[in-house]
């Protein structure tokens, strides 16, 4: 007869960790190096990005990383390429201030018209610049969009040293009527010492069956801008159909033929907090701060005028002011 003997829990313990006794320190050696062979593996699956992916699944906490990627960005999680991506497709829209900015520092307005380019800034809209003084040797020929910024606490200059007109934008005649508009906001720059026949500081140049575009100034300054006694606009010259917004700007000693300021042609100024200061017209002109003038040829336009928000714009020693002109409908 086989005899089967049973030994209680508590004698089974002591006798395996009795006979295990001269290899315990083996035995903790291999679990340390299992442990330390584990840890490595975490590390380097973490540093690829496979943390929380099993089976091509993704992480709910972070659904970047591995093959998955954001509904909002499709190119998130792809490193450089990504970026590269990103930041080298043309953006053919109007920009916004979402948009990407990068601070740069430029010493002429050779630099500036480089930058500006669609192929120098990968698309990027939104300039920060760094600099505070830029002489212009050059007139800047401005793209479609553009923004152009200045931090807070240092603002730009752009001196034309009393030789050239500072930016100009033309409208591209060879695109279709509905996308030649343009959209364009400079803040916290002063414009200073423009001197060109017509728009000292800045000249738009459109065309009356264009889409309405639009130009903002906020927080700027125009000073001593010269637009030539038998031309318009001081300071800014706009033709047809460009809407122009003017936020927490002052213009003085602005001079011109018409429009010491700014002269405009069937076009839209809104004004909030805007100082007009000394700007002066010569030769018998008109509109020593504001001309706004509507051609007998162009239909009636509800945007057409001045709109002045609240009481907060000043105007002195500016003679008579603004200046409207052929506005029997409005």
């Amino acid at each position: 007869n086989t005899h089967k003997i049973i030994l209680p829990p508590s004698l089974l313990i002591t006798t395996i960790i009795t006979i295990t006794m001269p290899y315990r320190s083996i035995l903790l050696g291999f679990v340390w190096l299992l442990a330390l062979v584990y840890s490595a593996d975490s590390i380097h699956r973490l540093r690829n990005g496979h943390h929380g992916h099993h089976g091509g699944s993704s992480s709910m906490m972070s659904p970047h990383h591995g093959g998955s990627s954001s509904i909002m960005d499709p190119n998130h999680g792809k490193g450089m390429s990504g970026y590269k991506k990103r930041h080298s497709e043309k953006n053919t829209e109007p920009f916004n201030d979402d948009q990407p900015t990068r601070c740069v520092s430029v010493s002429s307005a050779a630099e500036l018209q480089e930058l500006l380019q669609p192929e120098t800034n990968a698309g990027i809209r939104k300039i920060s610049l760094c600099s505070t003084e830029i002489p212009f040797e050059e007139t800047v020929q401005l793209p479609r969009f553009t923004e152009l910024e200045c931090p807070m606490g240092n603002r730009c200059v752009f001196d034309g040293q009393n030789q050239r007109r500072l930016f100009t934008y033309t409208v591209d005649a060879t695109l279709p009527p509905q996308e030649r508009y343009a959209s364009m906001i400079f803040d916290n720059i002063v414009f200073q010492n423009g001197n060109a026949n017509g728009g000292g500081a800045i000249k738009f140049v459109g065309e009356t069956n264009t889409t309405a575009s639009r130009a903002m100034f906020r927080n700027c300054a125009f000073q001593n801008n010269n637009g030539s006694y038998s031309h318009n606009g001081g300071a800014i010259d706009a033709d047809p159909w460009f809407s122009l917004d003017i936020i927490n700007t002052i213009f003085i000693g602005n001079t011109a033929y018409t429009g010491g300021a700014i002269h405009a042609l069937d076009t839209q100024i809104f004004l909030r907090n805007a100082t007009f200061v000394n700007n002066t017209v010569c030769g018998g002109g008109e509109g020593p701060a504001i001309y706004v003038s509507q051609t007998t040829t162009t239909p009636a336009k509800d945007y057409v005028g001045v709109q002045c928000a609240g009481d907060d714009n000043v105007f002195e020693m500016n003679l008579d002011g603004i200046c409207l002109s052929n506005y029997s409908h409005l």
